[in-house]
């Protein structure tokens, strides 16, 4: 069985050019920051943007995708129908969708091509409690004068990992052999190789080798070069090449990317296309040319003064605003933003962030908050008092600590908060003075909406990830 989705064609689907080109000549990482590529010529930096969006509203998120048998082909991540979406581009305009008879959608993260056959990994468990996970092998039979076309699937098979419940989204078939990389949930990357696969049975894998992507570097997709011989792999910070002849250690190429939560990645002739669970598709021209240190988002750059300047905002809203001044050595921030919730945290024993203002401060371009940049909270107390908090990220929660000196006010004004909260810059900067330049990002907590209103990164997971914030100066 299957359905169409008609949509509106997009036809742009090539990196815009370049908007600065500037070649790479940092130092050496920070400690936690993606792995250092290999030193090259003329390696440059640019702008990344998005080339289309993926159109169906049925195909919520491209968890896997793969460019096979002349068309594009993707699917959803857990919790979805077993469907398998087909379309001519990767845009997903007139895109058909066909179930997978007799297979259920757990978790399906990857997709791979072997030969005429399409393999089809149910291997997502975040939580890691899954004894066994799934791989299916199905075949497309094209649509005919008298039937429409349709998936069959002529295996499935039952997989367990040799070492304990791991969360994998990447899968490759490299010569033959289905390879596997886990995503890194506070353990290593390990890239895993199957032997033949078998029904009736349960088929494990060999660890062939531990990946050193960067620290807390989560692998989402991956795909396989024949042209170059190569595995590439997608995070949520960084695409990264291991040539087959060095599939261990650090990759031999890696591009720090911004693209939000980039969960699909395949290859396209010359090109390298994914996706994100927001629904964009990036293309990279040529990009065995390994040319790109760097393709991010337009890096916001601001100042800061004794006299009161706004701050710019993504995604505000009308009325919405966020300015801030120097004071001696105090930053004074005023924020305006929209909020028809209760303001208070709606659990303060667990440390849980209420509505306010979230500010952060570094110096430092790392992949991932790594403990020497500082996050503070302006916030309404679960007493009714403004308060200002230090956040620290512990697993899966906000760890909320003492801010010596720093003070907020917080009002109502209708159906906006007004938050006002003043920082010195010695708390910001862990004691030191205020640099004369910094990385900076702020923005709104518990509005009641989606995307709140910020300054610097490409969206809120920018909070995490210091490399994508805005670049202040004095």
């Amino acid at each position: 069985m299957h359905r169409r989705f008609t949509g509106p064609r997009l036809a742009a689907l090539c990196l815009l050019p370049l908007v600065a080109a500037l070649a790479a000549c940092d130092d050496g990482p920070a400690p936690g920051a993606p792995p250092r590529t290999p030193p090259r010529e003329g390696r440059v930096e640019d702008v990344l943007r998005p080339v289309a969006r993926v159109l169906p509203a049925e195909l919520d998120e491209c968890s896997g995708l793969v460019r096979w048998q002349g068309a594009w082909w993707t699917h959803e991540d857990s919790g979805a129908k077993p469907l398998l979406w087909r379309a001519e581009t990767p845009d997903f305009a007139e895109a058909e969708s066909f179930d997978v008879p007799g297979a259920a959608n757990l978790d399906w993260e990857d997709v791979a091509p072997d030969g005429d056959t399409l393999l089809v990994a149910d291997f997502g468990d975040n939580l890691r409690v899954r004894k066994s996970v799934a791989l299916h092998r199905v075949r497309f039979v094209a649509a005919a004068p008298a039937s429409p076309g349709r998936i069959e699937r002529s295996a499935t098979y039952a997989v367990a990992w040799p070492d304990g419940a791991h969360d994998c989204e990447a899968v490759a078939v490299i010569d033959g052999k289905l390879h596997a990389v886990t995503k890194d949930r506070g353990d290593d990357t390990r890239l895993y190789r199957f032997g033949e696969l078998r029904e009736g049975g349960t088929n494990v894998p060999e660890e062939i080798a531990r990946l050193d992507l960067g620290d807390r570097e989560q692998v989402t997709s991956a795909a396989f070069d024949e042209k170059s011989r190569s595995l590439i792999l997608l995070t949520y910070t960084q695409i990264a090449r291991y040539p087959v002849d060095r599939l261990s250690g650090v990759p031999a190429d890696a591009t720090w990317i911004g693209a939000r939560q980039s969960e699909a990645i395949a290859i396209d002739g010359e090109d390298l296309v994914f996706t994100n669970e927001q629904r964009d598709v990036f293309r990279i021209e040529r990009f065995r040319d390994w040319r790109y240190s760097r393709l991010l988002p337009p890096r916001t750059r601001t100042r800061v003064a004794a006299e009161e300047a706004p701050l710019p905002l993504a995604d505000a809203g009308t009325g919405e605003e966020l300015r801030w001044r120097l004071d001696g050595d105090v930053l004074r921030f005023r924020a305006t933003f929209r909020c028809a919730d209760d303001p208070r945290p709606s659990d303060p024993s667990k440390g849980t962030i209420g509505t306010g203002l979230l500010v952060a401060f570094g110096t430092e371009d790392r992949s991932h908050v790594s403990g020497d940049e500082t996050v503070l909270a302006a916030m309404l107390g679960a007493d009714g008092k403004a308060e200002v908090h230090e956040v620290a990220f512990a697993e899966n929660r906000t760890v909320l600590g003492p801010a010596p000196g720093a003070t907020a006010t917080f009002r109502r004004d209708g159906e906006n908060v007004v938050v006002e909260a003043a920082i010195p810059a010695r708390l910001a900067f862990d004691g030191s003075p205020l640099p004369s330049r910094f990385l900076f990002f702020a923005q709104g907590t518990k509005l009641g909406r989606d995307p709140p209103p910020r300054c610097g990164g490409a969206d809120a997971w920018a909070l995490y990830r210091p490399y994508l914030w805005a670049e202040v100066t004095r």
